[in-house]
């Protein structure tokens, strides 16, 4: 299970550098377009900002699954090093309140982004805005486990110095390692 989940992530991050590509190329495109031959490419105004809505979604997910998102680190670090697991626990816990949050919210929203279609290019905008609930599923999915581990005591050590690392500590970690 562990490896289709690796692959699954391994393909999204494939997919943001094909959806980054493709925004810059759109909007450099329609740049020149404009500049050089006063002609605007009209998708290049509707579909980089639809691929920058899956960019932050997709992105999103995989910034949860490695912890690289922004946290309270400084009060982990002043608590005693024994109640690290159960902050991390009560921290996945609220982080899977938001994500069922944001999946019942997409859910609400399904049927009518179903029937609304974008101006320019004419796709029914679930498409756009339905990356929020596979977004959602992925944070719930990633938080769940992380919950359930943290509950039963069975987070590594590795995993809390993650959960406590800032991110000072971290270039100073890459520093030490480039210079021994």
């Amino acid at each position: 299970m562990a490896r289709i989940n690796d692959a699954l992530y391994r393909i999204l991050e494939m997919l943001l550098v094909g959806l980054l590509a493709g925004m810059v190329a759109l909007v450099f495109a329609n740049a020149v377009a404009r500049y050089a031959f006063d002609y605007s490419i009209h998708i290049a105004d509707e579909l980089p900002r639809f691929l920058f809505v899956w960019l932050t979604f997709i992105g999103a997910a995989i910034a949860h699954r490695h912890s690289l998102h922004l946290g309270m680190k400084f009060v982990i670090t002043s608590m005693p090093r024994s109640s690290w697991r159960y902050l991390m626990a009560a921290s996945e816990a609220l982080v899977l309140a938001c994500a069922l949050l944001l999946m019942w919210g997409s859910l609400g929203t399904w049927r009518i982004n179903a029937t609304v279609v974008s101006p320019i290019l004419g796709v029914p905008l679930i498409y756009v805005q339905g990356v929020a609930l596979l977004s959602a599923v992925l944070m719930a999915t990633t938080s769940l486990d992380r919950l359930a581990r943290a509950l039963t005591g069975r987070v590594s050590a590795d995993e809390l110095a993650a959960f406590s690392e800032t991110e000072d500590d971290k270039v100073i970690a890459e520093t030490r390692g480039r210079l021994d």
